[in-house]
């Protein structure tokens, strides 16, 4: 008695992400591009922020602010 073949599965898509910016620092609403979401993959995903005047923003800047990345992920139908 043969076992039934089955077909590899083909590659699970990256899941849909959608992020926001949490912090104690009240200034989040300055920001853009929080949930633009980049390079995502089935494990990991890339955030670009800005303030709003397009200065750029560094992490020593994002600490002094406390600010953390609120995410989630799900699979596409």
């Amino acid at each position: 008695m043969s076992e039934a073949w089955t077909p590899p599965r083909p590659a699970s898509p990256a899941p849909v992400y959608v992020t926001s910016i949490d912090g104690t620092g009240g200034t989040q609403w300055s920001l853009v591009g929080a949930n633009a979401i980049y390079d995502n993959t089935a494990t990991r995903f890339r955030v670009y922020m800005r303030w709003h005047d397009a200065t750029a923003i560094s992490p020593v800047t994002a600490q002094q602010y406390g600010w953390c990345t609120n995410r989630i992920g799900y699979d596409s139908p």
